[in-house]
């Protein structure tokens, strides 16, 4: 393992292998990390609506609102002072499995897309189309105050994690056969690694610093789409197409 993998870390491999890490990490990180808490924002920002039909809230401003219902306060005779206690949430709306049936049919659409436009604009245009729209979307999804709207931006954020199959394509063709097994092994180590971290960090953030979760999100995402534009485009299909493979001179 060892042997295989410093060979990635060399001077000619050492960019490559950074950028398509961090790339991996942080697409992980928001798609998956996030991924995690839709379900619990949903049913937040459901229970509020059916109840304020009319009002116009970022949802981060729902979610500090709704959780402090379910807050308990006690008085502890024992020490004299009041105690605050997280309430058991037993509520699910039922819009919440709706919209997240939404989020599937959208994520599965645009993978059976993906293919399509690789093959018609290039890997690159399409890691930064992907990446770059997740990411502007997350930002909106965090400062819009229609929730609805702020949801389906929420969505498609989410469905950045897309733009792991095109890294894994442009992994396996900018690196040596002999490389690119662990080469897609490691990238794809590191994005697990962010999708543990994205779950961990949201959870301890999103009931009190709900928008800087979202927005930690969010940002790097789209830094991601520009350092995108850096890995090397490898070798096309239509350049491969043009290579004579009987010809010692192709």
């Amino acid at each position: 393992m060892w042997n295989q993998t410093v060979p990635l870390l060399n001077k000619e491999h050492y960019q490559k292998t950074v950028l398509a890490c961090f790339i991996q990490f942080w697409t992980f990180y928001a798609a998956h990390g996030l991924f995690m808490w839709f379900p619990y924002i949903l049913n937040k920002v459901m229970q509020f609506t059916n109840e304020n039909p009319s009002a116009r809230l970022e949802i981060c401003d729902i979610v500090y609102s709704m959780v402090e219902k379910t807050r308990n306060i006690q008085f502890n005779g024992t020490d004299g002072v009041f105690e605050t206690e997280r309430g058991c949430d037993r509520v699910l709306e039922l819009s919440t499995y709706k919209h997240s049936i939404s989020h599937e049919v959208i994520y599965v659409s645009s993978f059976l897309c993906i293919g399509f436009l690789t093959g018609k604009v290039g890997r690159s245009p399409t890691l930064f189309t992907i990446l770059f729209v997740c990411g502007v979307c997350g930002v909106l999804s965090a400062v819009i105050t229609t929730p609805m709207v702020a949801i389906y931006f929420h969505i498609i954020l989410l469905v950045a994690g897309l733009a792991t199959t095109v890294v894994n394509i442009t992994v396996v063709d900018i690196y040596p056969t002999n490389f690119r097994a662990m080469a897609v092994c490691i990238s794809l180590m590191i994005g697990r690694i962010g999708s543990v971290t994205g779950t961990n960090v949201v959870g301890m953030l999103m009931e009190n610093y709900c928008k800087t979760s979202l927005l930690t999100a969010s940002i790097p995402v789209i830094i991601c789409a520009f350092l995108s534009l850096l890995l090397p485009s490898g070798m096309n299909s239509k350049k491969m197409k043009k290579i004579n493979y009987n010809d010692p001179t192709s």
